[in-house]
């Protein structure tokens, strides 16, 4: 049997909800607006070309001439909305990719690279913040790699006064040294030694 494939309704949903519902209210306001105004003027015109007409047959005259218009265009409003909020996805959707990213980065974590969908704006600056993100990669990596260095390098010269530190109780305890002559000064430099054969 054939079947069809599930419809996603990802579109249809908003994906920035104060942007897309502030770009919706503002098309309804500017629809209203003209519609108002141009209902406005053509009762004023028809006012003026008969001024001696009572303003209940201009209402009847411009609804019996105009009615039909003003139900399209109503009818209308909902697919303008509709159309506005699935164009404003392509701009909305990666403003909170964006945003998305930059929280990551800030909480002190490395996000994944951005990957917009086709026909989305803003790809350069989609491609732009990946760079960045492979900047940071590269740092942290860098970061992680001087501080194992360092910690070897201090497990090092530790390990070279320790041993250092050895030799000199066992020289001291052999008593080929006379007391006294084992200070810190013997003991410093024999740990310097050492710090300077690991580097």
């Amino acid at each position: 049997m054939f079947r069809l494939k599930k419809k996603s309704f990802r579109g249809l949903k908003l994906v920035d909800r104060p942007v897309q519902g502030a770009l919706a209210r503002r098309l309804t306001t500017h629809w209203a607006l003209f519609v108002s105004l141009a209902v406005g003027l053509t009762l004023a015109i028809s006012a003026i070309t008969d001024p001696f007409r009572p303003l209940s047959a201009h209402l009847a005259t411009a609804w019996q001439t105009y009615g039909p218009l003003l139900l399209v265009l109503a009818s209308l409003v909902p697919v303008f909305v509709w159309d506005s909020i699935k164009l404003s996805h392509r701009f909305a959707g990666p403003m909170k990719r964006f945003r998305n990213v930059t929280e990551t980065l800030a909480a002190g974590q490395t996000p994944k690279p951005i990957a917009l969908r086709r026909g989305d704006f803003w790809n350069d600056y989609a491609e732009s913040l990946n760079g960045v993100i492979a900047r940071v990669e590269e740092l942290e990596r860098r970061l992680g790699d001087a501080a194992v260095e360092e910690v070897s390098r201090k497990k090092a010269a530790s390990d070279a006064a320790a041993a250092a530190w050895a030799v000199a109780e066992e020289v001291a305890a052999a008593d080929t040294v006379p007391p006294g002559a084992l200070d810190a000064t013997v003991v410093t430099a024999a740990v310097t030694e050492g710090a300077e054969a690991v580097d």
